[in-house]
């Protein structure tokens, strides 16, 4: 289903918003720096801050596959968008909620359903709004809405983490951090309302039934399979894969840095609050780098990315053995370079799959990149939360910077996503 014009400038702003609401939130309640940087500061072990992280893999692994063939055959896609925010908001309301009575057992627990909630929502959200975004809005203008989207994302969560450090000034440090977690909800639960508002058309049978496997009637998990396999079956799809998991060095970053930044600044009163501005700065710079290095190509967005993150581990790493740098000041940088660079390489993926997937079977493409990586991922991740606890915490950081600069070489073997679409269309042919 084409973008048409008169759709697009009626939901162009409305996406926007809804997408401004998204990353503010996302900023101020960060799954992957706010809650690791909570968790720890409560004094639980570093271990279990490392496996959180896979909890929300699992999760948004079951969430893509589940929903890929509710959001693929719905005549509209708003209800979906609208509730991924909904339900975000409810897991991170319930941990604010409950964490200053529980023990530190409980804790554990409280975060861990919190980590599934979130992994939910977020798979709900990424294939409903690419799917959206595929369909209603023009390809010269994608770039254009995920770029400025995150910019003023990062700028109004600044804005509302120094107001909330002067409005907390007088309380104790963990209080200070607690508030960041609350203007996240309030974000999440404002975006869920202006999903709401986009003017969606109603797909007709015709477009609903597009698709190979689509023709016959099957089982839902048949669907599921079936939309699975026959990415697999596609040469650059899995040429893709292989700098997606490499990509996960990246996705898998920001927490470790929390968990390393925590060890070194959690009892600093509004530290936390100081990283999230850094991280939303990353966002502000790096959305119209990106959104301008985008013109020239996607490839260069990867591999500028890929070094901005070694980069920054490699910096963390010098923190680390000089402490004279121990100052919150230059942690900030790590965080502001880690930040802009899981933007671009976020963006650069999204767009990626956007333009070379077909359309009528895009949200079966995005689930299975986004399934296959998850499974992937956990391990990964799960081997780096040992080695953090069993070694040092600064140790998970040398091995991503060794990732980092493996996902370089890698893209390299990618497909650009023009001669992709130019191959299938000569095959339809």
């Amino acid at each position: 289903m084409a973008a048409t014009s008169t759709g697009y400038r009626r939901n162009y702003p409305v996406f926007l918003a809804q997408g401004i609401c998204v990353d503010i939130a996302r900023n101020l309640a960060s799954p992957k720096l706010v809650l690791p940087y909570l968790y720890l500061a409560l004094g639980a072990p570093v271990f279990l801050a490392g496996a959180l992280i896979p909890l929300v893999q699992l999760s948004r692994i079951a969430g893509q596959m589940l929903s890929a063939p509710l959001i693929s055959a719905a005549p509209v896609h708003k209800r979906y968008l609208a509730a991924a925010s909904l339900v975000i908001a409810a897991a991170l309301a319930c941990t604010g909620l409950t964490i200053d009575a529980a023990s530190i057992h409980i804790i554990a627990i409280i975060f861990m359903a919190a980590m599934i909630g979130i992994g939910l929502g977020q798979a709900i959200g990424q294939v409903a709004f690419q799917q959206m975004l595929g369909s209603m809005m023009p390809k010269e203008r994608r770039g254009a809405l995920l770029f400025t989207q995150t910019a003023i994302g990062g700028v109004v969560a600044i804005a509302v983490a120094l107001l909330l450090r002067y409005v907390f000034v007088d309380v104790d440090s963990f209080a200070s951090h607690l508030a960041l977690l609350w203007a996240g909800v309030a974000g999440y639960l404002l975006s869920a309302i202006i999903a709401s508002t986009l003017q969606e058309t109603r797909r007709s049978g015709q477009d609903l039934n597009r698709g190979p496997a689509a023709a016959q009637k099957t089982s839902y998990f048949e669907e599921i399979r079936a939309g699975t396999a026959e990415a697999f079956r596609v040469a650059w799809f899995r040429r893709f894969m292989v700098t997606l998991f490499l990509f996960a060095s990246i996705d898998l970053a920001m927490p470790f840095y929390a968990i390393h930044a925590a060890s070194l600044h959690a009892d600093k009163h509004g530290s936390l609050g100081s990283f999230v501005i850094a991280a939303s700065i990353g966002l502000i710079v790096g959305g119209p780098f990106w959104q301008w290095l985008s013109r020239t190509s996607l490839t260069a967005v990867m591999i500028v990315g890929c070094t901005l993150a070694a980069i920054a581990g490699a910096f963390a790493s010098v923190i680390q053995e000089m402490p004279f740098l121990h100052h919150e000041i230059y942690y900030g940088f790590v965080f502001f370079a880690v930040s802009a660079a899981s933007q671009g390489i976020a963006i650069a993926r999204k767009l990626y799959l956007v333009e070379a997937a077909p359309e009528s079977r895009r949200a079966y493409y995005i689930a299975a990149a986004g399934s296959t990586i998850g499974v992937l991922a956990m391990p990964l991740s799960f081997a780096l939360g040992v080695i953090a606890h069993l070694q040092h915490v600064v140790w998970p950081i040398y091995l991503l910077v060794g990732l980092n600069i493996a996902a370089i070489i890698s893209v390299f073997f990618l497909d650009r996503p023009d001669n992709v679409m130019q191959s299938e269309a000569g095959t339809a042919r």
